[in-house]
């Protein structure tokens, strides 16, 4: 339902308060129900994003531990060590680039 804005002087705003309050209210409550579907799409982008995350980790956390368990000496502990670690900073490295990227 398009809202129209009928603008009224003071003298037409003291005959007719009843029909500018209640268009103040049609428009304020169309434009509160428009801020309510863009916080559940946030709510529902945020959420895929953090299940996306904790996937990847999960995903990254396994493959650590088949290396761990799969070791049967001192050097190749180290070796999943070492691949973690840089896996690590590699994702690191990425998240500051895409921080850097959004603030420009």
């Amino acid at each position: 339902m398009p809202v129209l804005w009928i603008p009224l002087t003071t003298a037409r705003l003291r005959q007719n308060k009843g029909v500018f309050v209640k268009y103040l209210l049609v428009t304020l409550l169309a434009l509160s129900s428009f801020s309510v579907f863009a916080e559940e799409e946030n709510f529902d982008k945020a959420k895929t994003v953090m299940t996306e995350h904790l996937d990847r980790k999960i995903a990254d956390l396994q493959t650590a531990k088949s290396c761990v368990t799969a070791a049967t000496t001192k050097e190749a502990l180290k070796a999943c060590h070492a691949e973690m670690k840089a896996k690590h900073k590699a994702h690191r490295e990425h998240m500051k680039e895409k921080r850097k990227n959004k603030k420009k």
